[in-house]
Formats: C-alpha cells, sequence, structure tokens
C-alpha cells in the first residue's frame, strides 16, 4: 500500500482521465476527479491575477474541471489528451516549469533549517 502525502498525480488510460490528490491536498479542499474522455466537451481557458492562463476540461454535462499544469512530461500529458479527445492542445501551455517548483521547495527547506539553527544556538 503506498501513501501519498505530498504529491497529486494524474492517471490516465484508454477510458478516461483522473486526478488523484495527496493527504495534504485533500486536507486543503482539493478533490480527486476522474472523467471519461468521451465526456470531455473542449477546454477553455481563463486567464489568472498574474498575466498567465488556466484550462478547464468542459464537459457535455456542464461540469468543469482543472487541467492539471504541473505534471511532468506536460507536452506528453498534452498529447495523451489531443489523441483521447481530438481538442486541438496547441495553445495550451503550462504555469510555469515543475524544476521551479522543486528549486522553491528546496530552498524553503534550506530556510527552516537555517531558522531552527539559528534559534537553538
Amino acid at each position: 500500500m503506498i501513501i501519498n502525502i505530498t504529491s497529486d498525480y494524474v492517471e490516465t488510460c484508454s477510458n478516461k482521465i483522473s486526478y488523484k490528490s495527496s493527504f495534504i491536498s485533500k486536507f486543503l479542499g482539493k478533490k480527486n476527479w476522474e472523467i471519461p474522455w468521451k465526456d470531455i466537451k473542449l477546454i477553455k481557458s481563463l486567464p489568472t491575477s498574474q498575466g498567465s492562463k488556466v484550462y478547464y476540461f468542459n464537459t457535455f454535462q456542464g461540469d468543469n474541471f482543472l487541467v492539471p499544469q504541473r505534471v511532468e512530461n506536460f507536452e506528453k500529458f498534452l498529447l495523451i489528451v489531443s489523441r483521447n479527445t481530438g481538442i486541438d492542445i496547441n495553445e495550451i501551455s503550462y504555469i510555469s516549469p515543475l524544476w521551479t517548483y522543486k528549486l522553491l521547495t528546496f530552498l524553503s527547506g534550506l530556510m527552516i533549517i537555517g531558522e531552527l539553527f539559528a534559534f537553538l544556538n
């Protein structure tokens, strides 16, 4: 049994796409979701307050699910989406590269260690 504490992940197969949130994400209000490929009508974009765009899977039932943009091999992920839905993915891009989040996590960890070190001395 694998307990996924910090990493959300996406699963795809020939029938559907699933988003699995981690324990921490669930605690913060993110929910798991699953959409059959045949139910995805389009991918719509909305601007963010920082000037980039986020994308949503829009279903024939009128539901919207946030397209995961912080996944490794994002280009491969988009090809899978396009192949299974027939939707043009040329305009879709990621918010920022995944390595930036890893770098920020590493730097935050170093800062916490530095604060603990300063506090204990």
